[in-house]
């Protein structure tokens, strides 16, 4: 496959978990979905790629001029991942797994330590839909490979 159709089919990507994570608020259920999608994209692309996802994912996440912490760490996390699993060679849907739940972790930790525990149910959910987010995305974009 191209690289340009690749790309595209990234954005994509990146697009339809930020259109479901917002379309499933309004049922309760808060899910980092484009926050997995960005933790597969970085076992996928290059790092100059994922910038441009991660980009574009806080843009459409948060359009306002200001900016905040827990954006910076919704945006670096994913670039952290990148760095890292290039070091570490194993699976990639290992290291998806894995670092969907340690880069969770992290986000919760830098937003609100208190939510992991005030709110476990949610964290949890959250978890497990991570999970399954970030393994379709990698399955998905390595299939087309």
């Amino acid at each position: 496959m191209s690289s340009q159709i690749k790309l595209l089919l990234g954005f994509l990507t990146l697009l339809v978990c930020l259109s479901l994570q917002f379309w499933l608020v309004p049922f309760g259920i808060r899910a980092d979905l484009a926050f997995a999608a960005l933790i597969a994209l970085a076992f996928i692309f290059d790092f100059l790629e994922l910038t441009a996802f991660a980009l574009a994912a806080i843009f459409i996440i948060n359009w306002q001029p200001g900016i905040s912490s827990d954006i910076v760490a919704f945006a670096l996390i994913p670039l952290v991942v990148h760095v890292i699993q290039r070091g570490v060679h194993a699976d990639a849907w290992i290291g998806v797994m894995v670092a969907v739940v340690f880069g969770l972790l992290a986000l919760y930790l830098s937003i609100s330590p208190a939510m992991i525990i005030s709110s476990f149910s949610s964290f949890f959910l959250d978890v497990i839909l991570c999970l399954a987010v970030g393994q379709i995305v990698l399955w998905g974009m390595e299939s087309r490979d």
